[in-house]
């Protein structure tokens, strides 16, 4: 049975926040599916292994048969747009219609509960456990992903550290399904999916969560073992993709990131007698997260700013534009060449001879590498002086 209690609408990234009730039983049923594909709390969140996180959590598995009220648990819903019209003409009226349609596994997951998740279902095999009483649920309902990775990441805020790859993960399987409806020729696989990288366009789904924390934090890497340096990521991470344009400017950067890895993987051939090592053909330009993790950061810290500076959305909206305009002329000045013009245009030579050096921390002096690259790339395509990536090649030197 769910109840609704009331309902108040987030101006801030376009969303509503609507109280119900529901019986346990109803809600562990309602949510068994999307828990199960996050694994449990494993999938969430590390496992509380501490002696005071165990007794916490056996301490809440007690209170909860014994009759607690436990904090709401917070559900992100992703809506259409026609669902979510809908819902705006009467939220009280429709929400449990609505509620009803849902695709369980693709418009719902636990922002904000996985732990008291784990308790109710411990809790559910104690003997004489009362299943009909009921718990609060929130549901935060919006038209794009992005509100509820906004929504999700303020909610988790100054709580137990829970790793922030983690947290994009949970609505990270509707995102995959808007990024490859938005940009086009773009492909992600799960981890576990046995294809592998054959055509420009391609990609593991958990680097492009990476890139997507990357593009919001403008970090060439975030340090998951450093919580201080974890905790500013998600701080510019809020900051950054609180932006309503956010998601739409990802879509924009990631289109141009697979529109140049098409261009580059027409380069098949070397038409020289030059040894190539790392870089053989263009394709493995972008087969390196190092390079996209620098293409990303570089178009981000371009539109947004440094970490740390944050232009307003007049000017981000007016370099986004900028970019779009100066990449995209770049881009078709590489199509429909020959090879041996490709090659120099692309200049894998210089690329290969530059990156192949020693260095303690390669993955580091790559990501670094690239980012110099791609941001001389941006202000040399802005000055329409770009035959060739030979400068930006250099330009890490």
């Amino acid at each position: 049975m769910l109840t609704y209690k009331d309902h108040i609408k987030d101006d801030r990234v376009d969303c509503y926040s609507i109280l119900m009730t529901i019986k346990i039983s109803d809600y562990l049923d309602f949510i068994q599916s999307v828990y199960k594909k996050k694994g449990g709390i494993e999938g969430q969140r590390s496992p509380l292994k501490t002696k005071s996180a165990q007794r916490i959590r056996k301490r809440l598995i007690d209170d909860l048969y014994r009759g607690t009220v436990i904090p709401p648990i917070v559900i992100g819903v992703k809506l259409d747009d026609k669902s979510f019209s809908l819902l705006e003409e009467n939220v009280e009226k429709n929400v449990l219609s609505i509620f009803k349609q849902l695709n369980i596994e693709e418009q719902i997951s636990i922002i904000d509960g996985m732990q008291r998740t784990t308790a109710l279902y411990e809790a559910l095999s104690l003997p004489k456990f009362n299943k009909d009483r009921n718990i609060r649920m929130e549901l935060w309902i919006a038209k794009s992903t992005n509100s509820l990775i906004y929504r999700m990441l303020v909610l988790n805020s100054g709580q137990i550290p829970w790793n922030i790859k983690r947290q994009l993960e949970v609505v990270f399987s509707q995102l995959k399904k808007e990024l490859e409806t938005n940009i086009s020729g773009l492909e992600l696989f799960i981890s576990d999916d046995p294809n592998s990288r054959n055509k420009a366009g391609q990609y593991q789904a958990s680097q492009f969560i990476e890139l997507f924390m990357l593009f919001g934090a403008k970090r060439i890497n975030i340090d998951m073992q450093e919580e201080l340096a974890e905790e500013f990521a998600r701080l510019d991470i809020i900051e950054t993709s609180g932006n309503k344009n956010f998601m739409d400017i990802f879509y924009g950067t990631s289109q141009l990131l697979v529109d140049l890895d098409k261009v580059f993987s027409e380069l098949n051939t070397n038409p020289t007698d030059i040894e190539l090592n790392k870089f053989k053909t263009g394709k493995h330009i972008f087969s390196s997260q190092p390079a996209r993790a620098g293409f990303i950061v570089a178009i981000s810290q371009e539109i947004f700013g440094l970490p740390g500076i944050e232009y307003n959305e007049d000017e981000q909206k007016k370099r986004y534009e900028n970019i779009q305009t100066t990449l995209n002329r770049f881009i078709d000045s590489l199509k429909e060449t020959t090879q041996p013009i490709l090659f120099d245009k692309i200049d894998l030579a210089t690329l290969d001879e530059r990156i192949n050096v020693k260095a303690s921390k390669v993955g580091e002096f790559e990501r670094n590498f690239f980012l110099k690259s791609f941001k001389t790339l941006i202000e040399l395509a802005k000055e329409n002086t770009l035959s060739n990536l030979t400068p930006c090649w250099s330009s890490s030197h």
